[in-house]
């Protein structure tokens, strides 16, 4: 009495992910020498969208305190577009000084990397001694008894010395 199977040919279709094209560039940046506990001027690492479909971007990481990272990027960068963040190298020690950058993204692999290295170095201190000189009153067309100042570098580092001034 109208009992029976009923059967329904059911469609599926899996649900895909679109997957954007980016380039993050250099993929190495290098910063020059730095003294311990001075920070560098900033660089940049470029990241363009070379896909034709808005590319998304997550978090942004480094793995070293050396590095500091201001990101500039906004969370959707559009196809053809680029975006920078800036780095500022402030290295910790006095040594090789190395971190990846990751940047969390709709691209292959869900992540997008860049290398940074730099070299902390030594920091130097120069004294100068006496700081003040005084040659009390001389006459014109006259000179003074000479006096000396000590230029002394108390770092572990080179220094340099350009002509100096007397003001």
């Amino acid at each position: 009495k109208g009992r029976g199977v009923w059967q329904a040919e059911l469609a599926s279709s899996a649900l895909t992910t679109q997957v954007a094209s980016a380039t993050i560039a250099p993929g190495t940046l290098s910063f020059a020498a730095q003294a311990v506990g001075t920070i560098s001027g900033a660089e940049s690492l470029t990241i363009q969208n070379i896909g034709g479909i808005p590319l998304t971007l997550g978090s942004v990481t480094v793995s070293s305190s050396d590095f500091v990272l201001n990101n500039q990027c906004p969370a959707s960068v559009a196809p053809g577009a680029s975006c920078a963040i800036s780095i500022i190298f402030a290295p910790t020690d006095a040594e090789e000084r190395t971190a990846t950058v990751s940047v969390q993204a709709n691209v292959q692999g869900d992540v997008l990397t860049a290398n940074l290295q730099g070299q902390g170095t030594q920091g130097t201190t120069v004294v100068l001694t006496p700081l003040r000189m005084d040659f009390g009153s001389v006459r014109i067309g006259q000179t003074s008894p000479v006096q000396y100042m000590t230029v002394a570098n108390m770092g572990q580092g080179a220094v340099g010395l350009k002509p100096l001034g007397i003001s």
